[in-house]
């Protein structure tokens, strides 16, 4: 039912977690109007086109800039080879130098013999710190407060890379499952669910967790001493399951609850029979617990983790991270993101290339990586919503949080680290699994959708710079630097309606959701097929 996933190489852990960082240096990068180029410019003034790589020898440069593609600016004019080398493998080698390019916000690193410099992004750290003495500034504040609270030597050169500093250095290193059983939890692996079921326009109550992800990643059990069995019958103390069964469904549900991959990004929650899925132990107990729901019918091939003393090792990290965070304005928002990357780390990939024609390459993790913890999360957060919206008339599921009909019970509006907690109630319109409009959220999107009343698909605006990858995917290497720097007006085309649910055959408009609502109904894992065929994807 599900296709398999290969595991990727695990970077060994560094012989230490801390290292020295330098004193930080800003740099601002600005499009001047009615221009492509970039002008570059230190806090002594501007830095002439063509030095840069000579002037960050040496230094720990910052920029907070709003677009990757203002970031990849530093390349235009560089020769047509090095940008495809760049765009394809993140690496290339220009005069004597070696350029280094990669995260999703902009981390470039530049090395002349032994002498290396970087300039990192920190739009995400502070996104209004756009002069070259606020970006300095910026770093120094938060490496002054993060130190303050314990948590010293950070290097802010992405989310990710502070979240993995502060996993090797404050958590004890969780060994993983032997290789057989770390293979059969990445089968497990699910993501989050995104899935509408009653469209058009309701009366909603709108939840969310408190700090979804990370609550439920301080609640992990630790590796350390655990035996790992393999075992087709339930094993019901264990702690963590891979499990490869056939399950039934309730088919009078009307949201099913366990999902199931089609290819490696579409997940679909059917109903009735389900042969070969892989599932967790949240969704085992889940179906243990409630038969209601559905039953295990058979386990072809399970891995169970049992015993352990049972130590919670991320939770006193998480929780002070938290508690940081609702005191520290200036902080707060970024530790939002780091918080949630923590379990990224867990399960993240990126692929390394080794054939500049073809693209082609092996795929690498870093020393966190972990599906045991991965794949446990992100189920016990769909199970947990789940079973909080057992009884309600679902409007949607969105990642961590959901919309209903009625109000849940025990729901405060502040609520604590990982409670319930409201976001809003009244009217909301919802065009699609991931796009919705309320008062209290995307106002803008229902204005512009009362325009489009006639239209079969909402056109939203958008703007952006193209990426060296993102320009020489679409216009190959000889056009990278014609499109470097210019600023694009386009639309984003949302389909109506669900992308893993019946609605009927009948013609959607955007004004029907706005006038009205439409609902929808769960598959059969045996439908799957023919409805994506149907849906075109």
């Amino acid at each position: 039912m599900e296709d398999e996933r290969e595991l990727p190489d695990v970077v060994l852990p560094p012989s230490s977690p801390y290292r020295d960082v330098p004193e930080p240096i800003g740099l601002s990068i600005t499009i001047p109007r009615g221009s492509s180029d970039p002008l570059i410019c230190s806090e002594e003034g501007e830095i002439p086109r063509g030095t840069l790589f000579a002037w960050l020898l040496g230094k720990t440069v910052y920029v907070s800039v709003s677009h990757r593609g203002i970031f990849d600016t530093i390349f235009k004019g560089l020769p047509e080879k090095v940008l495809h080398n760049l765009a394809v493998a993140g690496e290339a080698y220009h005069d004597g130098y070696n350029l280094v390019s990669f995260g999703q916000d902009g981390t470039f690193s530049v090395r002349r013999g032994n002498v290396w410099g970087s300039l990192s992004n920190i739009s995400k750290l502070s996104p209004k710190a756009v002069t070259p003495k606020s970006a300095r500034l910026a770093v120094e504040l938060a490496t002054s407060r993060m130190a303050r609270y314990g948590f010293s030597g950070l290097d802010f050169k992405s989310v990710g890379r502070v979240a993995q500093d502060l996993i090797m250095r404050h958590c004890r290193f969780q060994p993983r499952a032997p290789q057989e059983h770390t293979w059969m939890h990445l089968q497990a692996f699910k993501g989050a669910r995104m899935e509408g079921v009653i469209f058009g326009t309701s009366n909603v109550y709108d939840y969310d967790i408190k700090s979804a992800f990370p609550s439920f990643v301080a609640e992990l059990i630790g590796t350390r001493g655990m035996e790992w069995v393999v075992s087709t019958e339930v094993i019901a103390e264990a702690r963590y399951a891979a499990v490869l069964c056939d399950i039934q469904v309730n088919e009078r549900l009307i949201r099913g609850p366990i999902g199931v991959r089609y290819g490696e990004r579409s997940l679909y929650f059917p109903v009735g029979y389900i042969p070969g899925v892989w599932i967790s132990k949240p969704e085992v107990d889940l179906l243990m617990n409630n038969p209601y729901l559905g039953r295990i019918v058979k386990i072809h091939s399970g891995s169970w983790g049992v015993g352990g003393p049972g130590i919670k090792p991320f939770r006193r990290l998480l929780r002070s991270l938290y508690a940081l965070r609702s005191k520290d304005e200036f902080l707060e928002g970024y530790l939002k993101l780091v918080m949630a990357a923590l379990w990224g780390k867990f399960i993240s990939t990126y692929v390394v290339v080794k054939d500049l024609g073809s693209g082609e390459g092996w795929t690498q993790a870093s020393s966190t990586y972990n599906p045991v913890f991965g794949s446990h999360v992100t189920a016990a957060m769909r199970c947990d919503l789940y079973l909080r919206s057992v009884g309600f008339s679902v409007v949607g599921e969105f990642v961590d949080g959901l919309s209903t009909t009625k109000p849940v019970p025990d729901v405060s509006p502040n609520g604590r680290f990982g409670e319930l907690i409201e976001k809003g109630q009244g009217v909301m319109t919802l065009f699609s699994d991931s796009v919705k409009a309320s008062s209290w959220k995307n106002t803008e999107i229902l204005e512009l959708a009362r325009g489009q009343r006639d239209q079969s698909h909402l056109e939203l605006p958008m703007e952006y710079y193209h990426t060296i990858r993102s320009a020489h995917h679409m216009f190959g290497p000889s056009r990278i630097n014609d499109y470097l720097g210019r600023r694009f007006t386009t639309t984003q085309s949302v389909r109506l309606g669900s992308s893993m649910r019946f609605m009927g055959n009948d013609p959607l408009r955007v004004g029907d959701f706005i006038d009205g609502i439409k609902q929808s109904y769960p598959p059969r894992a045996g439908e799957m097929r023919f409805f994506r065929f149907m849906r075109g994807v």
